[in-house]
């Protein structure tokens, strides 16, 4: 092992070329991240009279037709829980989000359009950053 007299400084020629050597592996991890909008994978593992059970969950949810992109976990006993609301644990992933929808109502207000309907849109959970994927904005 090296001691720390014996590390060379980083170059800005060594930093470029350890990103051009790791970007594809970067660019792996955010398509994995971002497949579909489904939040993070729950696994849970138990043995079960010699046998070995993996049950694998993963909720993909859209409010107002926009994906959430809070992560859903589930325990072993089925509750689903979410770190937006901690130290609360609920039977149902329905009745997480509405949960979520009460604590965080400006969050999820619709917008006006022109016409004066409501355009489906909610807002990006503002106290959360990135918890609610932007829909891109059209151009006329």
């Amino acid at each position: 092992m090296k001691h720390k007299k014996d590390l060379e400084r980083p170059t800005p020629e060594s930093i470029a070329h350890y990103v051009q050597r790791n970007a594809s592996k970067a660019r792996a991890c955010l398509k994995m991240k971002m497949r579909g909008g489904a939040g993070a994978e729950t696994v849970r593992e138990t043995d079960y009279k010699g046998h070995s059970i993996v049950v694998r969950t993963t909720y993909r949810v859209d409010i107002d037709g926009r994906p959430f992109m809070g992560a859903i976990g589930v325990s072993n006993s089925g509750e689903v829980h979410y770190h937006g609301v901690p130290n609360m644990k609920f039977s149902s992933a329905l009745d997480l989000i509405r949960t979520v929808i009460d604590v965080f109502p400006d969050d999820f207000k619709k917008k006006r359009s022109g016409g004066g309907k409501t355009s489906g849109r909610t807002n990006g959970m503002s106290g959360m950053p990135g918890m609610m994927k932007r829909r891109a904005k059209q151009t006329r």
